[in-house]
């Protein structure tokens, strides 16, 4: 828990005690959000606000049309009351520990539509789970293949695996946490040595993560794009010599890629690697002797007609289901 919730929790509520009718609206807005993040919405809580018990509201500021707050959550051991009434000096003292207040300053939509206003919050919380792949990923057997084998499909070479429809988890696992790490390190060293691309030292081969912080990563997929045929042979006939030796040490290099996230990839491998032991394609494989002209070329129409009963029949959806996650009503 952060230093600034810990104040919060700590401080004494001006509010306590205190009759008033803005209490109904607030009260509505945080049992409709905690009611949420309780039931359809867990994910959000486990995600946000681990081992919390419910969230509660401080409010700074608290007019018709007018409303200043920050939200902290209260503990699942901690007996707290949820609306607490923040003065300047606590809120001064909350900003300078890092955490802001969410300001409206033409109207106070906890005032106003307090129920809504609440689901608003949890559908952004969503939306900024799904852009940075937040979401427990185990669990769905054809999730995690349709993953695994896109990810294998994608870097196959950087693997040291050949196309197939089906692989034993045992060579998934030794191309993965083996043959890739030495792949990427004798890749980059190959980059260096060559000065490739203008690539004077192993940093120079790595990716910046904007995202994270500025942490940098190396993604075999913009390496391998910086790498001939022939010099790929050559990487590829390094990195199993070193693997013949019984006592090779493999690299701990951070490795990663924007689409096809590692940890996602791990998550999953790890839970079909619990549930048995070989791993087959869901989808019929793209026929790239077929391309033509156009990338759906790549599918026969016998493969194509396969490939969408089987997304159909896996994700299938009701319509109210959709419609509750997406607009939540």
């Amino acid at each position: 828990m952060s230093n600034a919730y810990k104040i919060i929790l700590q401080s004494s509520n001006a509010a306590f005690g205190k009759v008033n009718n803005d209490f109904v609206k607030i009260h509505d807005f945080l049992d409709t959000f905690n009611d949420l993040l309780d039931s359809e919405f867990s994910i959000v809580k486990t995600i946000f606000y681990p081992r919390t018990w419910k969230i509660g509201i401080a409010y700074y500021e608290y007019t018709p049309s007018k409303l200043s707050y920050t939200l902290y959550p209260i503990g699942l051991d901690k007996n707290d009351v949820q609306i607490k009434e923040v003065d300047k000096n606590l809120h001064d003292t909350i900003q300078k520990e890092g955490l802001g207040f969410t300001v409206h300053s033409v109207e106070n939509p906890i005032e106003t539509r307090p129920r809504e206003y609440a689901k608003d919050i949890i559908r952004s919380k969503v939306f900024k789970l799904l852009e940075n792949k937040l979401f427990s990923h185990a669990g769905n057997d054809f999730l995690a293949r349709e993953f695994i084998f896109a990810f294998v499909d994608k870097f196959h070479v950087q693997l040291g695996l050949t196309k197939k429809d089906t692989y034993t988890i045992h060579e998934i696992e030794k191309a993965f946490y083996q043959y890739l790490p030495l792949w990427v390190e004798e890749a980059a060293n190959f980059m260096v040595s060559v000065k490739r691309n203008g690539k004077n030292k192993l940093a120079d081969c790595s990716t910046i993560d904007m995202l994270r912080g500025g942490q940098r990563y190396f993604d075999p997929d913009s390496m391998i794009w910086q790498i001939m045929e022939d010099e790929r042979k050559d990487i590829e006939d390094k990195v199993k010599v070193r693997l013949k030796d019984i006592g090779v040490k493999i690299p701990n290099w951070p490795i990663g890629n924007q689409k096809l996230l590692h940890g996602v990839f791990m998550e999953l491998f790890t839970y079909l690697k619990n549930t048995q032991d070989e791993i087959t394609r869901p989808y019929n494989p793209k026929d790239f002797h077929r391309l033509k002209n156009w990338v759906w070329e790549v599918f026969s129409k016998k493969d194509a007609e396969q490939n969408v009963k089987t997304f159909l029949r896996t994700y299938h959806v009701s319509t109210k289901q959709y419609l509750k996650t997406i607009s939540l009503s």
